[in-house]
């Protein structure tokens, strides 16, 4: 190794830190060699993985700018203009309590969906790693992040919808005409007495 060098190819020794890095074995995912192009060869076997390592997360980071498909985006318009259809043709009473139900079920669904990614994702690194994210989420997040911060944001999403689901059914008494209900409500979210 060169006096100029900051890191060996063979064993890992970094001069600047004075000790050796050690290096993370995980799954290799199967790529079909003509998604990567022509890669360039260093003569040196460690030069080439991490070559094709770059272009891995290049393809990757294509893939997954590329957004929703069309059929989705429809999906999704048809599915929120149908609840609004819907919203506007029901009794004005039981508005919320349905829009409440709406949301429990769709957040609970969407979380429920992100949940089963998190966990095939983490069965897919290691029996290990699947069973310490179905006993332990959190830590499994917090050391794979990188990895899985897109499957948590929607995991957020379908409990934050579930929350405002149970929310609007909370305040749906409030809307609806029951004066008893309303006030015990109103007296336990304000903390005072309502006579």
């Amino acid at each position: 190794m060169s006096e100029a060098a900051i890191l060996c190819v063979m064993c890992g020794y970094d001069t600047r830190l004075g000790h050796r890095l050690k290096t993370r074995i995980g799954t290799e995912v199967v790529v079909d060699e003509e998604d990567l192009g022509e890669l360039p060869t260093h003569g040196h076997p460690m030069l080439d993985a991490a070559e094709r390592q770059m272009a891995l997360d290049k393809l990757e980071q294509r893939r997954l700018a590329t957004g929703a498909p069309w059929w989705m985006i429809l999906l999704a318009f048809l599915g929120l203009m149908g609840f609004a259809v819907g919203m506007v043709s029901m009794p004005q009473e039981s508005v919320l309590e349905n829009s409440g139900v709406a949301l429990q079920v769709g957040g609970g669904l969407l979380a429920g969906v992100y949940f089963l990614r998190l966990l095939f994702s983490a069965f897919t690194e290691s029996l290990l790693q699947g069973l310490i994210c179905l006993v332990l989420p959190p830590l499994y997040i917090a050391t794979r992040w990188d990895r899985v911060a897109g499957i948590v944001i929607y995991l957020a999403i379908g409990a934050a919808l579930v929350g405002l689901g149970i929310g609007l059914l909370q305040l749906a008494p409030l809307f609806k005409g029951d004066k008893e209900t309303a006030s015990q409500l109103l007296s336990v979210l304000l903390r005072v007495p309502i006579v």
